[in-house]
């Protein structure tokens, strides 16, 4: 059989011979075709190149030789991704190095750029090796790919380059959010001692304070009330952060909230107050301690018969124990 007369064929899905040696780090072959002068851009149907699948892959060697027959080191896929891009989304740090001469800035159709999918993905090296070649720290917001991955060694390494930790996304959230909404303590932590804006509000007019509530993190809860994260300025529902804990059950950041002067008494766009929503929820605990902490406006002259039923409707049970409580407050 005559070499010659199959290299230039496509086979399955308009893959060439070369690609698949390409695609299985067969570097012999590579080797053959290449000395045949195969075509060495020539793509699948899917505008995956010989170049493209060998960077996926993490096929070092292969990679050298196609460069050396002059590969388009900028060819992108279909959807954009060219074969640094997908280097760095496989951690593949030593086809990222050799693709020295590729544009560390060309996104996907997407969006994503090499830089950004390197965070998301965790790969520090690979991060780190972009920066050092000028790749830009804010397209795509790196850091928030990083953070809400969890990568809190990525999140360091952006922060020393000097990416803005304040910037926010489509739905006006920064990355505070993300890491408060995702439960990332320690990302979390990382950003609040590197100064993060603890009360910029998101579309919804939500702070990092209250995804901390969602997210179940005590000790994340506790952290942004010691720096001073704002306790009663509501959502563009009406809302605070104790209407959240409220409703969630979550009892020991109602109490950190009410410890440090979260407003009880409040009421959202609807009428509702932090413990009509405890009590429309079932978390009767939680609607008993906010009950207690209510101080009549007349304070201790006050007869009205009405006040201290309005404390025992939301208690809904026991109601000698709630009047022996709070009575003395009302009468």
């Amino acid at each position: 059989m005559h070499t010659c007369m199959w290299l230039p064929h496509l086979w399955q899905g308009g893959a060439t011979p070369l690609f698949f040696a390409c695609q299985n780090g067969h570097i012999e072959v590579v080797q053959i075709l290449l000395g045949r002068d195969a075509a060495v851009d020539t793509p699948k149907w899917n505008g995956h190149t010989p170049l493209g699948t060998a960077s996926f892959k993490g096929h070092t060697g292969i990679v050298k030789l196609l460069l050396s027959k002059d590969a388009d080191v900028n060819k992108a896929d279909r959807d954009g991704a060219t074969p640094i891009f997908n280097a760095c989304q496989n951690g593949h740090i030593n086809v990222v190095d050799i693709l020295i001469d590729a544009d560390v800035d060309r996104a996907k159709k997407d969006g994503t750029t090499p830089l950004s999918v390197a965070c998301e993905n965790g790969y520090k090296e690979v991060v780190e090796l972009l920066l050092d070649r000028g790749a830009d720290i804010e397209k795509h917001s790196p850091l928030e790919e990083a953070t809400m991955g969890g990568h809190k060694g990525i999140v360091e390494v952006l922060l020393n380059k000097g990416a803005d930790m304040n910037k926010r996304d489509g739905k006006g959230e920064t990355a505070l959010h993300h890491a408060c909404d995702l439960g990332h303590e320690d990302v979390a932590q990382v950003l609040i001692d590197r100064g993060a804006a603890l009360d910029i509000a998101d579309q919804d007019g939500e702070m990092p304070l209250v995804a901390a509530v969602h997210a179940g993190k005590l000790a994340l809860v506790k952290k942004l009330v010691e720096r001073g994260a704002a306790l009663n300025v509501a959502n563009h529902a009406g809302r605070t952060p104790l209407f959240l804990a409220a409703e969630r059950g979550f009892i020991d950041a109602v109490q950190v909230l009410l410890n440090n002067g979260a407003e009880v008494d409040v009421k959202d766009n609807e009428g509702w107050t932090p413990r009509t929503v405890a009590e429309d929820f079932g978390n009767k605990e939680i609607a008993r301690l906010l009950a207690s902490q209510i101080n009549c406006k007349y304070g201790n002259s006050c007869t009205r018969p009405d006040c201290y039923f309005q404390v025992c409707n939301v208690c809904m049970e026991n109601l000698l124990m709630c009047f022996d409580n709070t009575i003395h407050q009302w009468v």
